[in-house]
C-alpha cells in the first residue's frame, strides 16, 4: 500500500508510477480507502480504522452514508493503520472478520479498542439482513471478545440487482459508555460494549431526514431535517423535550451538542447562502440566541464535536454543493467566539468522518479525499488544542 504524507500545506509523494486497472466480468474497478474512526494509543501512535471499498468505476464511491452490503458492484475490506507519533504510516493489519462487515465505529475501551458495525448474516427466514456487531482486540491486535444481535434487531436491505444497499446509518457512543445503531426507519437499537442489547425501539422515522447525537447528560437528540424539530431522550430511549425552529424552510438544522452547563448548542446551514447557524440554548430558554458565520467554501453540512472546554464545527460539502469544496473547521468556545480557524482540502473534495480529541487537547480528523482519478483515499490529520495543523497523512488503497 502507497501512501502520502502532508505537512503543513506541503505535499510529499511516494510511489506516483501509473497502475493497471483491476477487471472483474470484464468490467473496469477500482477502489476507496475511508478512514472510519481515529483513536490516539500509547507512546504517540495514532491507530486508524478503514474500510476499502472495492467498486465497478461506474459505480458513486461510497462513504458509508449510504452502505452497501457485499455484493457486485461492491466488495468491503476492513484493516486498521498504525501510524507513528509524527503520522507516517508504517503497518498495515487486515481484520481477520469476514467481508460482510461494514465499520462505522473505532474507540479506545478498558479491555482494547472496540469496533462497532453490522454484520450481514442470513436468518433463520433464509432472508439475509445487517445485524449489530461489536469486537474488542488487545494492544497486540489479538481479538479479546466478538458480538453480534439476533435476527430481532437486524436492519434489513434493499437487494435490487446490482443496486442493494442499507439505507443511511450511523453508530453513536453516548456517555454511558453504550452504542446507539440509527438506521431503516428510524430503528435505534442501544448495545452494551459487550454487545448485548441495552434497549430498542422500532420507531417510525424517515432515516433519509435524521441525524443522532450524543449528548453529555447521557441521553441523545435526533435531529429531523424536514421539520427542523430536535427530539431529545435519555439513556433509555424515553422521549423527552423537543427543540423547535420556525423559520420558514430557511434552514437545514443538522446537529446538537451539549456544553459541560447542560445548555445546549444547535448547527446548521441557511439553504441558498454561504451562511451557517448556530442557535445556543439553556435548559429553560423557549427563544435561542442565534449567532450567524459566512463560510469560506460552499457548506451543506455541518458537525459539532466536543473540544474540551470548546466546540469544534465541522463545515463540509456534503454533495448538494458543485464542484468539490475543502472542510472548513471553526473552534468555539462556550461565548460561542471563534477561538482557532483553519481549513484543508483545497480544491479536492474531503469526506470527514470522525474528529477524536487526546489527552493534551490535540484534535484528529479521519475520512477520505478525491484523488481526482475517481478513487478516494484515506485522509488523518492531526492538529493542536488551537487548530494549528502538526502533520497529515493519505494512504491509497491497494490495488
Amino acid at each position: 500500500m502507497r501512501y502520502l504524507v502532508f505537512l503543513g500545506l506541503s505535499l510529499l509523494v511516494w510511489g506516483c508510477e501509473e497502475e493497471p486497472t483491476p477487471r472483474h466480468y470484464q468490467r473496469e474497478r477500482t477502489k476507496d480507502l475511508i478512514g472510519v474512526g481515529v483513536v490516539e494509543v500509547d507512546g504517540g501512535e495514532v491507530w486508524v480504522l478503514t474500510q476499502e471499498v472495492d467498486r465497478w468505476q461506474s459505480a458513486e464511491p461510497v462513504h458509508l452514508d449510504e452502505s452497501i452490503p457485499p455484493d457486485y458492484p461492491y466488495l468491503f475490506h476492513s484493516s486498521t493503520l498504525m501510524l507513528e507519533a509524527g503520522g507516517r504510516h508504517f503497518r498495515s493489519i487486515q481484520h481477520d472478520q469476514s467481508d460482510n462487515t461494514l465499520v462505522y465505529h473505532y474507540s479506545k475501551v478498558n479491555d482494547g479498542y472496540l469496533i462497532a458495525g453490522l454484520a450481514v448474516t442470513e436468518c433463520a427466514d433464509h432472508t439475509q439482513r445487517a445485524v449489530p456487531m461489536i469486537s474488542v482486540r488487545d494492544e497486540n491486535y489479538q481479538i479479546v471478545r466478538w458480538a453480534q444481535t439476533s435476527c430481532e434487531y437486524a436492519y434489513p436491505y434493499a437487494n435490487l440487482s446490482y443496486n442493494a444497499h442499507i439505507l443511511p446509518f450511523a453508530i453513536s457512543e453516548i456517555s454511558t459508555g453504550e452504542f446507539l445503531y440509527f438506521g431503516v426507519g428510524g430503528l435505534i437499537t442501544c448495545l452494551t460494549k459487550y454487545g448485548e442489547v441495552s434497549w430498542a425501539d422500532g420507531g417510525n422515522r424517515d432515516i433519509r431526514l435524521s441525524t443522532i447525537s450524543s449528548l453529555r447528560n447521557g441521553g441523545f437528540a435526533l435531529t429531523d431535517l424536514q421539520d427542523e424539530v430536535v427530539q431529545l431522550f435519555d439513556n433509555n430511549g424515553v422521549h423527552g423535550r423537543d427543540i423547535e425552529f420556525n423559520s420558514t424552510d430557511r434552514f437545514a438544522v443538522q446537529t446538537i451538542r451539549q456544553w459541560e452547563n447542560g445548555a445546549y448548542l444547535v448547527a446548521g446551514v441557511e439553504l441558498d447562502s454561504p451562511y451557517l447557524h448556530l442557535w445556543a440554548y439553556s435548559e429553560l430558554d423557549s427563544l435561542p440566541r442565534d449567532t450567524t458565520y459566512q463560510t469560506d467554501f460552499c457548506v451543506d453540512s455541518v458537525a459539532l464535536y466536543e473540544a474540551g472546554d470548546n466546540m469544534l464545527l465541522a463545515c463540509m460539502n456534503g454533495g448538494s454543493c458543485d464542484g468539490p469544496s475543502a472542510v472548513q473547521l471553526i473552534l468555539l468556545n462556550s461565548e460561542l467566539a471563534i477561538v482557532g480557524e483553519t481549513s484543508f482540502g483545497g480544491n479536492t473534495h474531503v469526506v470527514l468522518k470522525d474528529v477524536t480529541v487526546g489527552a493534551d487537547g490535540s484534535i484528529f480528523l479521519c475520512g477520505a479525499y478525491d484523488r481526482g482519478n475517481g478513487s478516494y483515499s484515506a485522509l488523518v490529520t492531526k492538529y493542536d488544542a488551537s487548530l494549528n495543523a502538526v502533520w497529515s497523512t493519505t494512504v491509497h488503497p491497494s490495488m
